[in-house]
């Protein structure tokens, strides 16, 4: 399985996907992704993305409930019940649905994030639905087995201790994002803390299965050879017979308000190259504020993105005290999103020279405009990448489906090239000041062991 991690690489990718690839999918007015939508009786949404370029299609199922919907002490159901859901039903084995697919040629796969967890298939169109059969199957009809169950606990600790444990730089990344949004669920590793996955029963799938994997909590999208009558007369065949939950959503408890700078130091033996990292926490994404993060959006482009961004060209071209900068926004999620950088210092003695230096630049966009030659390479690098994005129907089947996921609607996402479009100068610089607020962030400082009288080597 995928874990779907807000990890420094994972999250730069989907960021970039998912900001750049929106206004390919705009111009609403000739609809030239042939979107479709529709809603069965039990709640199940429809979206059909027609591209028939190729007689393959996408079939994917997108649960409302990811690591946020963790009880507490119970953090990394969500993640762990992805494992669980190929496990086998009452007319499958274990492994069963995977070697099925195989069989038809296909491939698979699943990936939990904070806000939803979504479960594909990629196989050719004669075969949607057999794939839709069993992906309905599964959903109503999972068998859970102790033993199974409980082995397949211990791979989920294997992964952590491979991914996360043994890996310093998420360690950091973990211990600057439980200081931003706690004590809200963000706050928590989708993956789980290793003492409450120890724990999680069979009891606690059963629970989770219960309350969010029902049609009223999910959507199904199709991407590829498909049209809306057919698909939806499938899924009527298959997932309309599934009863809805008709469960409210829980109530989020909310993050603790910011009001300092927070900066975490980290030293662990296990390191070699320092690494800083700098999280601002963002306001919830609203239609209202909508524009204003197409401008951060565009910011980060500019400061932090590939060898023309303003920090490469400063700290690594100019100054030489860094050999590595990056960069990216999130801002479309259920709670607060996040405006990420990151530097890898050229040594342990420039550390403050790097921290002078992002925040001069932040200083800069925030009492300057950005020159129009930078505006426009930022533009044109996100509608170059978008190209990119378009020509894949898993690329816009996980987009929509992430974002229809946390509450957007086809609208919402169809907006958003206008909105990068009509981006200033002065709307960037107004961007800086609103959400590049040093308040309202954690800046994570990792380091090999550096021995002073006040400090310890972390030890594996």
């Amino acid at each position: 399985m995928m874990l779907f991690r807000s990890l420094r690489r994972l999250s730069y990718i989907l960021s970039v996907i998912v900001s750049v690839a929106l206004s390919a999918c705009s111009q609403p007015s000739d609809n030239p992704q042939n979107i479709t939508t529709d809603r069965l009786a039990n709640g199940l949404e429809i979206v059909v993305m027609t591209d028939k370029r190729a007689p393959v299609i996408t079939h994917m199922v997108w649960y409302k409930a990811g690591a946020t919907d963790d009880p507490d002490g119970r953090s990394g159901i969500a993640h762990y019940f992805e494992h669980l859901m190929f496990k086998g039903t009452q007319t499958l084995a274990p492994g069963e649905f995977s070697e099925k697919i195989a069989m038809m040629g296909g491939r698979e796969n699943a990936f939990t994030a904070h806000d939803y967890t979504a479960y594909f298939q990629r196989i050719s169109a004669d075969k949607l639905e057999a794939v839709m059969k069993l992906e309905a199957d599964r959903m109503a009809n999972l068998v859970f087995d102790e033993t199974q169950a409980l082995s397949e606990r211990d791979v989920v600790l294997e992964e952590r201790a491979s991914r996360t444990d043994s890996n310093p730089p998420a360690l950091l990344g973990e211990k600057i994002r439980h200081a931003l949004h706690k004590p809200h669920p963000y706050a928590r590793p989708i993956i789980g803390w290793r003492d409450e996955i120890e724990q999680l029963t069979v009891a606690d799938a059963q629970d989770f299965y219960r309350r969010f994997y029902a049609p009223d909590n999910a959507i199904l999208i199709v991407s590829g050879d498909a049209e809306m009558p057919e698909v939806k007369e499938l899924a009527a065949r298959y997932y309309g017979a599934i009863p809805a939950a008709k469960k409210p959503k829980n109530q989020q408890i909310k993050a603790d308000t910011l009001s300092a700078p927070e900066t975490i130091y980290m030293q662990d033996i296990r390191t070699r190259q320092p690494v800083m990292q700098r999280i601002y926490r963002l306001p919830v994404w609203t239609q209202e504020n909508a524009k204003s993060f197409a401008a951060l959006e565009l910011l980060m482009q500019i400061l932090s993105s590939g060898t023309t961004g303003r920090l490469y060209q400063t700290s690594i071209v100019d100054e030489k005290i860094a050999v590595g900068v990056g960069g990216w926004a999130d801002t479309m999620k259920r709670a607060h999103g996040e405006a990420v950088v990151y530097i890898a210092p050229r040594d342990v003695t420039s550390i403050e020279d790097n921290l002078a230096r992002l925040d001069a630049e932040i200083a800069k966009l925030k009492i300057e405009n950005v020159s129009p030659q930078e505006l426009e390479r930022a533009k044109t690098k996100i509608l170059a990448d978008t190209l990119y994005a378009r020509d894949s129907q898993f690329a816009q089947a996980r987009i929509y489906g992430s974002l229809l996921a946390i509450g957007l609607n086809i609208d919402d996402v169809n907006r958003w090239t206008q909105h990068i479009e009509a981006v200033s100068a002065a709307d960037i610089r107004k961007a800086a000041t609103l959400y590049l607020d040093a308040s309202q962030s954690v800046t994570g400082i990792l380091t090999p062991p550096i021995q002073t009288e006040n400090s310890e080597a972390a030890t594996p």
